[in-house]
């Protein structure tokens, strides 16, 4: 979001809660982190600008995702409402770019990025249980003299 005029400002009150997903480049991150913000220097209880910030901890393919629109909250300029940027993993609104914001969608996928590393280890050990020795009664038998 970017506020041509520096006088105007909303109240961070006024603030919407978060979008549900920040769409950077092709895929889809869902897990909100926190809000940054550039206060108005008249009234630390308001702000000129403000973002949504995302960690790049989870997120989908963008292919996953159906429906949905892109996330709109008021204009600190008093002009209506703006689409809402977001961005990741950051601290501080003067580090962040515009990304789109997205609410109203639904992952269809069902599965996520980890389950490669699932079926790694589940492929692992069922060849590990499979491959271990047995030991059959004349074993047992010998062991036991």
């Amino acid at each position: 979001m970017c506020v041509a005029n520096g006088f105007a400002s909303i109240p961070v009150s006024s603030v919407p809660p978060p979008p549900q997903g920040c769409l950077v480049g092709s895929r889809m991150y869902t897990h909100y982190l926190r809000n940054v913000y550039v206060y108005d220097p008249n009234n630390s209880n308001n702000v000129n600008e403000y973002r949504y910030i995302f960690g790049s901890d989870y997120s989908v393919p963008q292919s996953c995702v159906s429906g949905g629109n892109v996330f709109s909250g008021p204009s600190p300029s008093g002009s209506g409402t703006v689409q809402i940027g977001c961005d990741l993993d950051k601290t501080d609104y003067a580090s962040t770019v515009h990304n789109p914001s997205y609410e109203n969608f639904t992952v269809n996928c069902p599965l996520d990025d980890h389950i490669g590393l699932l079926l790694v280890s589940s492929v692992a050990l069922t060849l590990f249980y499979f491959k271990k020795p047995k030991q059959d009664a004349s074993d047992l038998n010998q062991m036991a003299k």
